[in-house]
């Protein structure tokens, strides 16, 4: 009796994948899945923060310049307060808009030497260094 022989189509049979090269494309996907909800998150963060702000920052303004009558110390203190508020939270959400351009790769990061600023600035608030270097963009430049 002859030895029996099967034949298989190459295309019949599936690929066969282990266990972890599994695991390692779920979890790819679900990366590339979390970057685009983190994507879509931070653009609408972008417009329905930063519209009304810009509104409120506006308002403030028109407080302050008294168009529309004096104010008491009072009230000029607390227009003032709105104004520095608002204006550190619109500056917040700009930084996180630009980290999260420079880690999608949509802004270039250029490092410069910055220790002259620092001396001639003489601010209590000082840019983020390392090593006598700033990143351009991040920290208040002079």
């Amino acid at each position: 009796m002859a030895p029996c022989r099967r034949r298989y189509r190459v295309s019949t049979i599936p690929p066969c994948k282990s266990a972890p090269q599994e695991a390692l494309v779920q979890a790819k996907e679900e990366a590339v899945r979390a970057t685009k909800f983190k994507d879509q998150f931070l653009s609408t963060m972008s417009h329905e923060l930063r519209t009304p702000l810009n509104a409120v920052l506006g308002f403030s303004d028109l407080l302050a310049d008294e168009r529309y009558g004096t104010l008491n110390d009072r009230q000029q203190r607390y227009v003032t307060h709105i104004h520095t508020g608002g204006t550190h939270l619109l500056k917040l959400i700009t930084d996180i808009l630009d980290l999260s351009k420079i880690e999608a790769g949509r802004m270039e990061i250029v490092r410069e030497d910055c220790q002259h600023r620092i001396r001639i600035c003489g601010s209590a608030q000082r840019p983020p260094t390392a090593g006598g270097q700033e990143i351009a963009g991040i920290g208040p430049a002079g």
